[in-house]
């Protein structure tokens, strides 16, 4: 057993780029090694280290050849390969020749559909070192990247290749690429170690490497630059009563910078305590999105401290040189940033709001203003479904004026990240409400997946518009998100809109939401897409995507899921009857009533199935008691009219435990009736009235689910 090495050296690669690649290298190697049967471990893990001048892939034990294979090779029939004084034919011999034995090899073996010859073949298994020479060229130049560059002919990469090394055990494994040769040698930190390295084993790699100012695991950069930041502020920056340090070291920009070094370094730097007057937003924005550096925080006091830390590859050789050079070119951004503020504090938000009619939101669907007055519209409706109060509908109409108006302010035009936030500046700084100004941030939220939801009832009402007012505009144009691309964030929006929902219990139908929001688009006079119709039922079906995936992420069974959702529309109610069901599915005799049930719904007519699940046509759907002709349809009716009315009072309270326990008092008596009546009888009219007492009973069941769907072990 040895050890594989593969070290491909580049130019410097862009941060975002390494995780991904590497993943990539990662799971080919996987994969070839499954494919080409090559053993190693133990461990079933395959190392993957990356920095920005270099991409690492390393596996443990790797076995130094295939394993040999006796494979047996089926020939033709023995009657064909032998005649009936058992010489061989002609077939015999072709057979024989094309696998390069002698007839007197061939063997005869019994197979299910008769005896046929064959010959047994040892397959000697590749080295591997020779198998490595094809497998990871072949990796390499299938590597995908966002963009890539092309050099040496036609070969495509993130950067130029300068170095490979690729080594099994002692070995070199040779190979050209890019007009580059494999070898054994590689090079340490750019500045600190930039002469070529010998390495005299896979193995040896990571101690030379290391030696020659390398960290080559992200993990342990990203931990020395946490250790080093916060020795640098202990050492700078006392511990008081008034103040307590502490770095902001977002996840996200802690992974780039630690991408962007192979010997981090941790500066401190600092900035004018006149830029804290600037909104603490616009300084962390400066410092993390345009200069990657970390702020630094009060603690105690939760304010920004005129500090920041910045990460340099390297030593800390000339680290002072170093913070001054970035504390200037921070200097010269915050300058930005406060001329930007200060000249748009010169007008009132609503004062920007006229600027907003020429400002197109997209092409064919109008203006960032024609947004603002379906948003109007919108909040107004959602304000009445949720029977909210007047003071909340007078917050909610001004929020849903103002929202949009920070999107033409000087300093989100420089820092996009910032509207909302800056909105809410801007509404406090006008004199707005603190309603008003929290409602204008709010209605971007959730902005990423792990985002915070929106809390105030006037920020819950303007997100759900704003969300809606989108996807319903995108699907209209026919921009419903494929499998690769969602370039407005439909998804998203689309979850943000069920989260809200559900985790703030609020009751809504999504049917009537995008009905109220297609309608807003109609009474828009710009709006370029008149005679076009909206595929409602595309719109309602990417939804119910969305409600599924939260269900499952959460812990619900799929058949569960596919259960309540095949009577959906209120995702907090599918999300309380899918608790509901996971609860029964615990019960000794819930699988035993499932089946009872799925008896019903199994024997209705598709067409009609269809039709009647989720639809609210039960009252209209007529029995006629005298057409009965068998007391067990007489009993099951007569059972079903006793409890229709508590399992609908139940359901309207959503107590789905007890309203199931209900259902059950049917089962004895849909049992009989399967038992003693022929449904499909001769007579139409005997037939079509047991099928509409079948109906009424299926979509009483469907109140709470399509029983059939459930699936059992």
């Amino acid at each position: 057993m040895k050890d594989f090495i593969l070290e491909i050296g580049t130019e410097e690669l862009p941060a975002r780029y390494i995780n991904n690649v590497l993943l990539q290298l990662q799971t080919d190697f996987g994969q070839e090694f499954k494919n080409a049967k090559i053993e190693y471990g133990p461990d079933p893990d395959i190392d993957k280290f990356g920095t920005p001048r270099r991409l690492v892939i390393f596996i443990k034990g790797v076995a130094e050849k295939q394993n040999d294979e006796v494979k047996q090779v089926v020939g033709p029939p023995k009657k064909v390969a032998y005649d009936q004084a058992g010489k061989p034919t002609p077939a015999a011999f072709g057979f024989a020749k094309t696998n390069g034995v002698q007839v007197k090899d061939l063997t005869v073996i019994q197979l299910d559909k008769g005896e046929y010859v064959c010959i047994t073949k040892e397959i000697k298994g590749k080295k591997t070192i020779d198998l490595l020479k094809k497998i990871v060229p072949a990796i390499i130049s299938r590597l995908d990247f966002s963009k890539s560059m092309r050099w040496e002919g036609n070969f495509r990469f993130a950067r130029p290749i300068r170095w490979i090394l690729c080594m099994f055990g002692t070995q070199v494994v040779h190979f050209e690429i890019a007009n580059v040769q494999s070898s054994n040698k590689t090079y340490g930190h750019r500045v600190l170690s930039p002469s070529q390295i010998k390495i005299k084993s896979a193995k040896e790699f990571f101690k030379t490497i290391q030696k020659k100012w390398v960290v080559i695991k992200q993990d342990d950069r990203k931990q020395a630059i946490k250790e080093q930041t916060l020795t640098l502020l202990h050492e700078n920056i006392p511990i008081s009563n008034s103040i307590y340090p502490e770095p902001q070291l977002n996840e996200e920009l802690l992974k780039e910078v630690s991408n962007m070094v192979e010997y981090p370094s941790a500066i401190l730097g600092t900035f004018p305590d006149e830029y804290l007057v600037l909104p603490k937003e616009i300084l962390i924005n400066v410092m993390e999105e345009q200069q990657r550096y970390f702020p630094v925080m009060d603690k105690q006091q939760d304010k920004l401290l005129p500090y920041f830390i910045v990460v340099r590859d390297g030593d800390k050789k000339y680290s002072t040189i170093v913070s001054k050079g970035n504390e200037k070119v921070l200097v010269a951004r915050l300058k930005d940033a406060q001329f930007f503020f200060n000249e748009d504090k010169k007008t009132s938000l609503e004062a920007k709001v006229e600027k907003l009619k020429k400002v197109v939101w997209q092409e064919k669907l109008g203006t960032l203003h024609d947004k603002t007055e379906r948003l109007k519209k919108l909040a107004d409706y959602l304000v009445k479904k949720f029977t909210l109060n007047v003071k909340t509908f007078e917050l909610t109409q001004r929020a849903s004026y103002l929202c949009k108006a920070d999107l033409v302010t000087e300093v989100v035009k420089e820092f996009p990240k910032l509207q909302g936030v800056m909105g809410k500046e801007y509404a406090l700084v006008s004199g707005e409400s603190d309603e008003v100004a929290h409602a204008i941030f709010e209605h971007y939220l959730p902005r990423y997946n792990s985002d915070i939801l929106p809390v105030s009832l006037e920020g819950i009402v303007l997100s759900i518009a704003d969300k809606i007012d989108t996807i319903i505009g995108c699907f209209y144009l026919g921009l419903k998100p494929t499998g690769s691309q969602d370039l407005y964030g439909l998804r998203r929006q689309a979850i943000g809109i069920i989260n809200i929902l559900l985790i703030c219990k609020l009751n809504l139908s999504l049917s009537d939401l995008v009905l109220a929001a297609r309608v807003t688009y109609d009474q828009t006079p710009s709006f370029n897409l008149l005679g076009s119709m909206l595929p409602e039922n595309l719109v309602l079906n990417f939804l119910k995507e969305r409600i599924e995936g939260i269900l499952l992420e959460q812990g619900i069974r799929y058949d569960v899921a596919n259960a309540v959702l095949s009577n959906f529309d209120n995702p907090l109610d599918a999300k309380l009857r899918a608790d509901a069901l996971s609860e029964l599915r615990k019960e000794k005799d819930f699988e035993k009533t499932v089946t009872v049930f799925s008896r019903v719904i199994n024997i209705l007519p598709v067409e009609k199935k269809n039709k009647s699940f989720g639809l609210d046509k039960e009252s209209i759907i007529t029995v006629d008691e005298a057409r009965f002709e068998n007391d067990a349809e007489k009993q099951l009716y007569a059972m079903y009219k006793k409890i229709s009315n508590t399992i609908n009072d139940l359901v309207e309270k959503r107590e789905y435990k007890l309203a199931f326990a209900e259902m059950q008092k049917l089962c004895p008596f849909i049992d009989t009736f399967f038992d003693k009546v022929m449904v499909m009888a001769k007579d139409t009219k005997v037939r079509e009235n047991r099928l509409f007492l079948l109906r009424k009973i299926h979509f009483m069941l469907g109140k709470i689910a399509d029983f059939s769907k459930l699936i059992f072990p």
